[in-house]
Parts: C-alpha cells; structure tokens; sequence
C-alpha cells in the first residue's frame, strides 16, 4: 500500500482543516488545507529518555505537521533508529507505519509486529516497550 519512502514516491497528508500553524511553514492558517511529503519532511530531534533506554542507541525525529484549534488533537511524523526502550502514552495516538519493523509489547503481554502499512492505535496511559528492528518512519494523531 505505501511504496518504500527510500524510493521518494509521495506520501501526502492533505485535507486537514481547522489546521493551526505549528512546526511546517505548509501550515499557513486555519482556513486552508495544507500537505507535506513525508519522505523530504526534516524532522527535529526527539528525546528518548536514557532511563527509558533497554537496549541500543535508538535515534528519535519528530515534526508536528498540525494541531486542531482547540489544541486536543495533533498531527505529525515521527522517526526512529533501532533500538529498544520503554514507551507510556501520554495522549490516545493513532499510528501509520510507512517504512521499518517495530514489536510493541504492551503491558498486559500483548505483542504488536508492526510493518509499513500497519494501522495501530495506542489508549492513553498504556505501558508499553518499543523494539525498532528496521529503522521507522510513522505518522501519528494524537488525541487529548
């Protein structure tokens, strides 16, 4: 469903409104829809904390592409090198896998393989440990 990222065929997040600017200059105001193509998008570093670090040297990246006006829900991409770590979800988070392999092992023993093309969805305040086997690249929706 979505072509390798490495390949540069476009992913595009279109359609938003109510969009706030945030991170992107693509993001102009709140009245109009906006894209980005997530295989250019720069993302800024993102700290893994090293207490929370298992195993590994795992890299994060992250860009908020949106926030809705009312600030409850944010849109962005997020990346990460391999690696293992602990993860609680501060917020609901929707998740699209574009490119890698990660096993999310929640804290009731449930384990999610998750590969490009995967929808995932995390509730909030769930436990959970994150092993990046193929570097990822996801784009999330996070809901307060």
């Amino acid at each position: 469903m979505f072509p390798n990222l490495q390949k540069r065929r476009q992913f595009v997040a279109a359609g938003f409104y109510g969009l706030t600017q945030v991170a992107v200059a693509q993001v102009r105001s709140p009245d109009k829809a906006a894209k980005i193509v997530v295989a250019d998008a720069s993302l800024k570093p993102d700290r893994i904390e090293a207490k929370d670090i298992i195993s590994g040297n795992p890299r994060a990246g992250n860009l908020v592409f949106s926030t809705s006006a009312d600030a409850r829900e944010t849109r962005g991409v997020w990346s990460c090198t391999r690696g293992s770590f602990h993860w609680t979800f501060d917020t609901d988070e929707t998740a699209v896998i574009l490119e890698g392999l990660v096993k999310v092992r929640m804290e009731d023993g449930t384990t999610l393989d998750l590969k490009q093309g995967d929808m995932a969805f995390f509730p909030r305040g769930q436990k959970s440990v994150w092993t990046i086997e193929e570097d990822l690249r996801k784009v999330y929706i996070l809901y307060r």
